[in-house]
């Protein structure tokens, strides 16, 4: 093993130590006082979690400039001790709660103190930030929704950090990634789902777009104009608003963990344990219900057009897409289920009949209308505002009858689909309304003909499922929704146990570290039962085309849930970036060689996807072995050879091979039944040949 390894493993287990040293040092404080009251622990638990932002932010800026200083361009060895360092930064960056702060001010004050030279006026609506020292963004500029500047990628064996420049009042748009050594002009524009590539510049007043973005406008002078910026009475209400989406979760466990205390009182702690599985359905009903309340009452509903940035109305705009955003990361298990359409009623979205939604992003529920029938895959953006030189600009999107858009898609705002259109994965919509029954796919979109279609299945199984599957699929989802927040609660609840009693037994730091043990054990027996059940309910996944309304494709997200919401957070994240990655992809069936770099987890049906030794999946890469066009979901290997490069948000999809040593660079798109050439370099929404390595 590597010595970077045996490092990674230690700093990884000393994150798992945390927790337990404040959950032992809350129990031995209680237990120093004499006990306290549910008042007295409720108001600590409550200035806890207020003091969890600012006090973990300001850890994370101390840690960074002790562990790695300023971050330096240059190409370094993949394991060595500088990526160690690098690594260790950047998981910490990730576990900050930036969600919370991004299009506020307050995240550009975060992002200073870790060393990016950040102008004033500035909107960040993006998280997706990493060598800060190596990023400038002048006056006035904006930066939308999940663009990425991450200003490094991980390439053959190599970690290479380059300088990122956005100039005064330029514009990087929605899910647009800025590769390393890129540089964006005065004035000038990178559209949404485009990319800029590594040495490239946009000169200024001009408009790019496409991956790789080419010139596609030119751009009048813009006069001077007053900006909004933010006053003291604004910086109070929005910090008002923060402290309101970050006690939910807090809120929201209370009548779960008041219950369970009774329950242990009355019958004693293991048969209490019986009583996590209906108490996590309380919990979910009681957060969607807070959640429902901020957004009706705290936030109502959103009009169309503009709005000034940094005002009341802008407040209100920002806890509506708050609350989105906290239901997407804490009720994950609620979308892609037969009650998601239900819940963005409840939020304000107009959904017609047999309407399929997954997980989007970015939504601005009271301006969606979904039309019947219609399906929206997973990582979908749709409608999402554009910030630019004060204004917020808000329109409606709608999606019409039996229309498909597909996984990671840009709908910008103001977008209108017709009945029967296709939008493909990682493409934007058309900007103009396609006419009825047509395909599109790409950044630009450009019109797909002939598009082969799924085997016939019957109607019953589609779009008109009888009375029987419904409810089949009601009681499946059910479980879907509330095992993953049963496994979580059964955790905390085991954990807390255990550390009481041994605290009373036992010394303080000997409590410390069995306790971390009991953490891991019990992360690791759940993800163990969740490969367990992934073997009984689905065995080994195979090519096959399975239609909607069937068993398998309900067990195939029961088993996605527990994983996107226990495993991953709890084991697999915390591994990203490590040789160990992949030992929970190995235990459900995928094929995964030797030390291959994996910052992704988007990986779903395991046995399909074969791994080469050294390969590498940079950060948000998708392996895509299914789709589900026409209601079906088609799935088939994909293979990716030794040596190979995944880049940043790319997506591959299923019947694919990359030939070894070959490169896909970032926002790229491989389209299906492609055949990758070994050492060659692809790049575009589809993927194009552009050089041999």
């Amino acid at each position: 093993m590597r010595p970077t390894a045996t490092l990674q493993l230690a700093a990884v287990g000393l994150t798992y130590a945390v927790p337990i040293l404040l959950l032992n040092g809350s129990l031995h404080w209680r237990g120093l006082l004499g006990g306290w009251s549910w008042e007295a622990l409720a108001a600590l638990v409550a200035g806890a979690t207020l003091a969890y932002v600012p006090l973990f932010c300001l850890l994370i800026v101390v840690a960074k400039w002790l562990v790695i200083g300023r971050f330096r361009a240059g190409v370094y060895p993949l394991w060595g001790f500088y990526y160690f360092r690098f690594w260790v930064v950047k998981k910490l960056v990730e576990a900050a709660p930036t969600q919370l702060l991004s299009a506020t001010p307050f995240l550009a004050v975060f992002y200073r103190l870790l060393g990016a030279k950040i102008g004033r006026n500035v909107y960040l609506g993006t998280t997706r930030v990493m060598t800060f020292d190596l990023l400038t963004v002048h006056d006035g500029a904006s930066l939308a929704r999940e663009a990425g500047l991450l200003g490094y990628r991980v390439e053959r064996g190599r970690l290479i950090l380059g300088p990122i420049t956005v100039g005064r009042d330029a514009y990087v748009g929605l899910r647009a990634i800025l590769e390393n050594d890129t540089q964006v002009g005065f004035e000038a524009e990178l559209d949404d789902l485009s990319v800029l590539p590594a040495g490239q510049q946009i000169p200024a007043r001009e408009g790019w777009q496409g991956s790789p973005a080419q010139r596609v406008r030119g751009l009048e002078s813009v006069p001077p104009t007053s900006r909004p910026t933010p006053s003291a009475a604004y910086q109070v209400a929005q910090l008002l608003a923060i402290a309101l989406m970050l006690l939910v979760p807090t809120l929201a466990s209370v009548p779960t963990l008041g219950i369970f205390y009774e329950c242990v009182e009355r019958w004693g702690f293991e048969p209490a344990l019986l009583s996590l599985l209906p108490l996590s359905a309380l919990y979910v009903v009681v957060l969607g219900g807070l959640l429902v309340l901020i957004k009706r009452v705290g936030a109502g509903r959103q009009p169309n057009g503009a709005l000034p940035l940094y005002s009341p109305a802008y407040v209100r705009h920002w806890l509506a897409d708050a609350v989105l955003a906290q239901s997407l990361a804490l009720l994950k298990s609620v979308y892609a289920t037969i009650y998601t359409p239900y819940w963005m009623r409840l939020l304000g979205a107009k959904i017609g009949r047999r309407a399929e939604i997954s997980t989007l992003n970015h939504i601005s529920a009271d301006h969606l209308t979904v039309g019947a029938g219609a399906f929206l895959a997973d990582s979908v953006s749709v409608g999402a505002p554009r910030v630019q030189r004060g204004v917020v600009t808000v329109q409606p999107t709608v999606v019409g009858e039996r229309t498909f858009v597909g996984n990671s898609a840009v709908l910008a705002g103001g977008t209108v689909l017709g009945a029967n259109n296709l939008i493909g994965a990682l493409s934007a919509a058309p900007l103009h309304t396609p006419p009825d029954g047509t395909s599109w796919v790409g950044s630009p979109a450009f019109l797909l003909p002939n598009r082969p279609v799924s085997a016939a299945f019957a109607p019953a199984l589609t779009f008109a499922p009888p009375a029987r599957l419904v409810w089949a699929r009601s009681v499946m989802e059910v479980f879907k929704i509330i095992l993953p927040f049963a496994f979580s609660f059964l955790t905390f609840a085991i954990l807390y146990h255990y550390c009481k009693w041994h605290l009373l037994n036992y010394p303080f730091w000997s409590s410390v570290g069995v306790g971390t043990s009991a953490l891991l054990g019990l992360i690791f027996g759940f993800s163990i039962l969740t490969a367990l059940l992934k073997w009984v309910l689905i065995g080994r996944y195979k090519p096959s085309e399975k239609p909607l309304w069937s068993s398998f494709v309900w067990r195939n997200e029961l088993v996605n849930s527990l994983c996107e919401s226990y495993v991953y957070p709890f084991w697999v994240t915390p591994l990203l970036g490590t040789p160990f990655a992949t030992w929970f992809f190995q235990l459900m069936g995928s094929h995964f060689g030797h030390s291959v770099y994996l910052d992704t987890t988007e990986i779903t049906e395991f046995d399909l996807a074969w791994v080469a030794d050294h390969a590498v999946l940079n950060n948000g890469a998708t392996i895509q072995t299914h789709l589900f066009e026409d209601r079906v979901m088609k799935m088939s290997d994909l293979r990716i050879g030794r040596g190979a490069t995944v880049g940043t948000s790319s997506v591959v999809l299923y019947d694919s091979v990359i030939g070894p040593g070959t490169t896909l660079k970032s926002l790229s798109l491989l389209m299906k039944g492609e055949k990758l050439p070994a050492n060659t370099r692809w790049q575009g929404i589809p993927s194009a040949f552009i050089g041999s390595c």
